[in-house]
């Protein structure tokens, strides 16, 4: 048809068609998949925290292990050290037995050494005796010392009774009260303990009301 001009009229554009991207549209499979997608993240949550307790369980069980460990060394270090005093104060004893034998003798010693040293110089008695006499001694005592036997110091000392045996007293006030005056046998210690004690006179100060 003809316009008034005798031109044909352009026909109207139409109207654009919608693109697949404004008429997409989940569809039911995307939904339902997105739903199972909640549940898989929650699975790994409750997963991470079970590897999380099940960690610090194992932590706390090498901790117990560590400290049960750790007492049953203190336990066996404490029964070594007992064994080992055990074994010593065993060992002690038995040479006790045999060395308490030996005292009497260096005693007799003493005593006859004693006795020499008060005998006059124009005495008729040999000096090849008291030398001889002098190393029997020296000799008992060389051996008791490698034993670890000590005599005890007595004399001018306070009187102690874990090392003295008082058989004696003296009433003085020319020396401190309970001074040690004189020893009549010898003491000795064994490792520090007392082997045999020493037998002493002992100096004591007069009551105040003693007559005079």
């Amino acid at each position: 048809m003809k316009s008034q001009h005798g031109y044909k009229a352009a026909p109207k554009e139409a109207s654009q068609a919608p693109t697949p991207a404004d008429t997409w549209s989940p569809s039911a499979e995307c939904l339902e998949a997105s739903k199972s997608i909640e549940p898989v993240e929650s699975k790994a949550e409750d997963a991470q925290a079970e590897l999380l307790r099940q960690i610090d369980q194992l932590k706390k069980q090498c901790e117990e292990q560590q400290d049960r460990l750790l007492r049953k060394q203190a336990e066996m270090e404490n029964m070594r050290k007992r064994y080992e005093k055990e074994k010593q104060d065993t060992s002690s004893f038995a040479r006790s037995e045999v060395l308490i034998e030996l005292l009497p003798v260096a005693d007799a010693c003493e005593r006859a050494l004693g006795s020499l040293s008060a005998v006059e110089e124009n005495t008729l008695l040999p000096k090849a005796f008291r030398a001889g006499l002098e190393l029997i001694y020296r000799k008992i005592q060389d051996s008791l010392a490698k034993f670890r036997v000590v005599p005890i110091v007595s004399v001018g000392q306070p009187f102690n009774p874990h090392l003295h045996e008082a058989i004696m007293r003296a009433e003085t006030d020319e020396y401190p009260d309970h001074q040690v005056l004189e020893e009549f046998q010898k003491g000795y210690q064994l490792d520090g303990r007392l082997l045999r004690p020493a037998q002493v006179r002992v100096a004591v100060h007069p009551s105040p009301g003693a007559s005079s």
